[in-house]
């Protein structure tokens, strides 16, 4: 996991302490509604029983269900969206109207109620993967399983809201997985927090709203904190198929091997895996598969149990992937990966001094360019023997580590 800043998050919370006292004060209030929610007006044994009067909007009841989840208790989260789209069912007119997939079988309402007393049952026994199956639209789910198990769920609906912030701590998620599983990285983050251990979720979310503020849609609808983070469609990893590549190494152009030169379709390696480190990840994932595949089709079963990932473990090794070569020996690989196509631009990419130091002295040193990484045939590109390509590339330093001892001041 790819931990937010610790000290810039102890600032942050630093700052938030002194609102507490005031935010648990409007909680309580919140709170009150809730507790007169759940165990007077609508504990699970009256949705049993409730007619689709007690349930719809558009009846001008601010007693009915939909009432109290979206108006009366808005302070607990926001779910906005039309009315049927979010809760199935809906008054207009003088008629009802319900979703095609409510009334596919039998009545429309039952079906919904249905959901609803499952949803509850799935998440008293936190079954997470049938709160995802359960038909509900995303975000009525979200708030009905905080209001009902609000010390068990988060209040925060929104996809878009719940990427900004995940993407704000720096945690690692798939874009495409449910909004339940997004909740729980964030709920997870907050628990095994020294401080945020002790606060309650809507503290939590409170703190997400406060600290870090909210993702503004920009003029063309994508919110400018989040456009380096655009979600990534990623095929299964088990189904896609590698196409291993050449290409003819040519001397540098000297246009090339100016300091800061920006030829168009240049390939910033390093760019892309800050802004988007679940595209590295892909790419080590992808590499992982093609040296197991390749190794079990040389019947080497037992050196393609043996494939690691060290980058998991460790920055210190030099390398991503340990893998064998066809005769048992060690072979150390380093990835690199990039939605790009290969399509022979000029290629650039960083390495550390330590990867650098071990590619130059190690013969076994491998270095994987992964292209295309999000499609199903991703084009991988081999460098091997990094010192017999002088003249060919350009390998030059780029940093410099600085330290004295602080009585030099």
């Amino acid at each position: 996991m790819n931990m937010y800043n610790l000290d810039e998050l102890r600032i942050r919370q630093a700052e938030f302490e002194p609102k507490i006292k005031d935010i648990n004060k409007e909680y309580l209030k919140l709170e009150k509604l809730r507790h007169d929610f759940v165990f007077n007006y609508f504990p699970i044994g009256k949705i049993k029983n409730m007619n689709v009067d007690d349930y719809v909007e558009g009846r001008r009841s601010k007693k009915s269900f939909c009432y109290w989840i979206e108006h009366k208790m808005k302070g607990l989260g926001y779910i906005p969206g039309p009315a049927d789209k979010k809760f199935g069912i809906y008054f207009k007119n003088n008629d009802y109207y319900s979703l095609k997939k409510f009334n596919k079988t039998g009545d429309a309402f039952d079906n919904i109620k249905l959901a609803i007393l499952e949803l509850l049952e799935s998440g008293q026994k936190n079954d997470i993967k049938n709160i995802v199956k359960n038909p509900l639209s995303s975000m009525f789910k979200g708030k009905i399983l905080f209001v009902y198990y609000p010390n068990r769920f988060l209040n925060i609906f929104s996809e878009r809201y719940l990427n900004y912030y995940l993407d704000k701590l720096g945690l690692s998620y798939d874009p495409t997985e449910d909004e339940v599983y997004k909740r729980d990285h964030l709920l997870e983050f907050k628990n095994n927090d020294a401080v945020m251990r002790h606060w309650n979720n809507y503290l939590f979310s409170f703190f997400l709203y406060d600290k870090f503020g909210i993702p503004i849609k920009s003029k063309d609808g994508i919110c400018d904190e989040l456009k380096d983070y655009i979600p990534i469609s990623f095929f299964d990893i088990n189904k896609i198929k590698c196409d291993v590549i050449k290409w003819e190494l040519k001397p540098l152009e000297k246009s090339e091997q100016k300091e800061g030169n920006t030829k168009k379709g240049k390939i910033n390696f390093e760019k892309e895996n800050k802004i988007n480190c679940k595209i590295g990840e892909r790419g080590e994932m992808i590499v992982m598969k093609m040296e197991k595949d390749k190794l079990i089709s040389l019947g080497k079963n037992d050196l393609a149990d043996r494939v690691e990932r060290k980058s998991e473990e460790s920055d210190s090794f030099g390398y991503d992937i340990l893998s064998f070569d066809q005769d048992g020996r060690e072979i150390y690989i380093e990835v690199k990966s990039t939605q790009h196509k290969a399509d022979n631009n000029l290629v650039q990419f960083f390495i550390s001094s330590n990867e650098c130091s071990k590619a130059m002295n190690c013969p076994n040193y491998y270095i994987y360019i992964v292209f295309e990484v999000n499609t199903e045939i991703p084009k991988i590109l081999k460098i091997e023997n990094l010192p017999s390509l002088k003249g060919k590339i350009n390998i030059e330093p780029v940093n410099y580590k600085i330290s004295f001892p602080f009585s030099i001041i």
